[in-house]
């Protein structure tokens, strides 16, 4: 096992926790850390996330935060240790809190999330260490791959004996980058400089684990381009994993956001 220490974001799956989506929240969040332990050979994971906020409103008595509904919420507890009542909402991934006593307005207060979670799946032969195969990669593959080879053959009438590979399985990669990753940092600073009409969308997932969106933001944030280019990006984000749209209220928002940002590039008549 190892362990991976966060603060201040939430760049990986762990826990999307924020206030209220829907824009009455009565708490501003001051900061999270976030301990987790994570067994790779198992794919589970078991962490505590400590939570600190400021209610800004009189007579706070409960909070919702957001966690993924494949993580398990055990307990919640204040700064005293005494566990404070939880209920969890399936339909919108939150964690309702219900405090005893009004929280004090503009007085911190740190409560303390312990939860944990796994990606299962059965083992053919029920015995060994290791996993045999990916539960989320098998979960999905079959009908993605099964629904391109329908159209490559019956409506590109493309036939071919060669293997399709859905993810891997061609080496080497050459992306004639020494540094051992793929960077188009350069080309994309290149292109914003030579069309100051370029418009760029970036889709992003919290649960992604492929492609944190951390990691997209802080590229984006270090790329050097000047302040008045990142108007021309656009940001849009999904509660979801690497592959945003196999969820179907992610896939309408998907496809809602795409829609608006192409009408938005495109210059009245």
């Amino acid at each position: 096992m190892f362990r991976r220490w966060m603060f201040g974001c939430l760049a990986l799956s762990l826990a999307a926790m924020a206030q209220d989506r829907r824009g009455n929240s009565r708490i501003d969040v001051e900061q999270y850390t976030i301990d987790a332990e994570i067994s790779p050979n198992t794919q589970s994971l078991t962490a505590k996330v400590e939570v600190r906020f400021v209610p800004v409103d009189d007579g706070v008595t409960s909070a919702s935060f957001e966690l993924n509904n494949s993580l398990n919420v055990s307990k919640v507890v204040d700064a005293q240790g005494k566990q404070i009542p939880a209920s969890r909402n399936q339909q919108d991934f939150t964690v309702r809190l219900s405090f005893d006593q009004p929280l004090p307005k503009g007085q911190s207060t740190t409560i303390t999330f312990y939860y944990d979670g796994r990606l299962t799946g059965p083992s053919p032969r029920n015995a060994g260490e290791f996993s045999e195969f990916d539960p989320s990669g098998t979960l999905v593959r079959p009908p993605f791959q099964a629904s391109f080879l329908r159209y490559l053959q019956g409506d590109l009438k493309y036939k071919s004996d060669m293997t399709y590979y859905v993810s891997g399985g061609i080496m080497p990669w050459d992306w004639g980058n020494t540094q051992g990753y793929a960077s188009t940092t350069d080309t994309l600073r290149a292109a914003f400089a030579k069309n100051p009409h370029l418009k760029v969308m970036i889709c992003a997932s919290y649960y992604d684990l492929a492609t944190p969106y951390f990691a997209a933001q802080y590229t984006f944030d270090h790329m050097g381009v000047p302040p008045e280019t990142h108007k021309n990006i656009t940001w849009s984000f999904y509660e979801a994993g690497h592959m945003m749209y196999i969820d179907r209220a992610c896939h309408a928002k998907l496809k809602a956001d795409i829609t608006k940002f192409m009408k938005a590039a495109i210059p009245p008549a």
